[in-house]
């Protein structure tokens, strides 16, 4: 599970460093330190999403080998 929460850290790290970087290239009032939470926030939710993810999938297979 602990690649699967890294590589959701990644892909939701990504995803939010794209939208908070150009949001601070773009946007005169965006700050660094709001720029780095939201990153930050992103790579959290990553992880989460991808746990969450592999529990639910990793449970479903699981029962569907038992019947």
């Amino acid at each position: 599970m602990g690649v699967r929460l890294r590589d959701g850290a990644v892909l939701g790290g990504i995803g939010y460093a794209t939208w908070s970087l150009t949001g601070k290239a773009i946007l005169e009032r965006m700050t660094w330190p709001v720029a780095l939470a939201d990153i930050g926030w992103g790579l959290f939710v990553g992880a989460a999403m991808a746990g969450a993810a592999h529990l639910v999938l990793r449970s479903r297979w699981a029962n569907r080998s038992s019947r």
